[in-house]
């Protein structure tokens, strides 16, 4: 029954956790659908334009799954300035219940010039890049960052100091040819499980072939 959701505009979840690709694709439909079926229990089910946007709030980089190619999700970082300035946020919540002060806020953001506006065009930020790179597989997050790094291509790539373990591996054989090199996959592979074992401790290895497939 998902009566709870008819007429908002804004169907709000607090504190989520990470969801994977099956469960946020359930998602989807609230973002392109023009109307929904709501029902409530011992009543006829009825069908409503839709007009919802869903917002959630979480502690992780990725609580919803994101691709490259996902157009749905906007994400968000929120400024950490007021962090744990209760007094802000307790003055903050005394405005909330301000029947005047919301009136002010309701008139002004009803007679706000949108125009303009184009929900594309995201403000300029990072949050979205790095849920999408931790949705990763594994491989393509080590490979991501180990080639991205500001010491590649050098003579001594790799020095990882992961906790108590340091693996310090020349991966790099020699260049193969002009702004070409060839890797070393033994040497990739064991900077790489290190590496795993270090980010993702709970995840399962996979092979050599695997990884170099």
């Amino acid at each position: 029954f998902n009566f709870q959701n008819v007429c908002k505009l804004v169907i709000f979840v607090d504190d989520i956790s990470a969801n994977n690709s099956k469960e946020t694709r359930k998602l989807y439909s609230f973002a392109t659908c023009k109307t929904s079926i709501l029902e409530k229990k011992g009543q006829t089910p009825v069908s409503i334009k839709e007009c919802s946007n869903i917002w959630l709030t979480s502690n992780e980089t990725s609580p919803l799954f994101c691709t490259v190619e996902d157009r749905r999700q906007a994400v968000f970082e929120v400024s950490p300035v007021m962090k744990n300035n209760y007094g802000f946020f307790s003055k903050l919540y005394g405005e909330f219940d301000n029947i005047e002060v919301m009136k002010a806020l309701f008139d002004f953001l009803a007679a706000r010039d949108i125009s303009q506006f184009n929900p594309r065009d995201e403000p300029p930020s990072t949050a979205k890049d790095n849920t999408i790179a931790a949705c990763m597989p594994t491989t393509h997050r080590f490979v991501y960052d180990f080639f991205a790094s500001p010491e590649w291509p050098s003579d001594h790539i790799m020095g990882y100091s992961l906790g108590k373990e340091a693996v310090d591996v020349r991966v790099r054989h020699r260049q193969f040819k002009e702004n070409a090199y060839r890797i070393n996959k033994n040497r990739l592979y064991l900077v790489f499980k290190n590496w795993a074992k270090f980010n993702f401790p709970n995840s399962r290895p996979i092979s050599i072939d695997l990884f170099t497939h």
